[in-house]
């Protein structure tokens, strides 16, 4: 599947709801903090998740997928299954080693600009 415009990735995506992401992240955090990262603890935490990605609402499709630490191992998260979230492998790449809240405000920034300016 290629992406042959702009308006193809962006289409599909949902407005960001930060209140949601607080709330997904709470719950990653506050349940099954130590638990190590199993095929099982990601099945439940993609049903948690309710088959969507953590931070853009895009159905996950095995193809898609991919685990994200909420909190970058690089910034001191740990590799359990608590910090960490499914996203799309898009929404994973972007976002790189940005903690979840600096994503998102980054995101909002691009489509605040990309609203007023329009895009090429």
């Amino acid at each position: 599947m290629g992406i042959k415009h702009t308006a193809d990735l962006l289409d599909p995506l949902p407005e960001l709801d930060s209140d949601r992401i607080v709330e997904l992240n709470q719950d990653a955090t506050e349940d099954n903090q130590s638990t190590k990262i199993t095929v099982t603890a990601l099945m439940s935490l993609l049903r948690k998740q309710d088959f969507k990605c953590a931070l853009s609402g895009v159905k996950l499709t095995p193809s898609i997928m991919a685990a994200d630490h909420i909190i970058p191992v690089s910034d001191g998260g740990e590799h359990v299954i608590g910090n960490v979230q499914l996203v799309t492998e898009q929404v994973n790449k972007a976002k790189g080693t940005m903690p979840n809240g600096v994503f998102v405000a980054m995101c909002q920034q691009v489509a605040k600009h990309n609203a007023t300016a329009g895009t090429p």
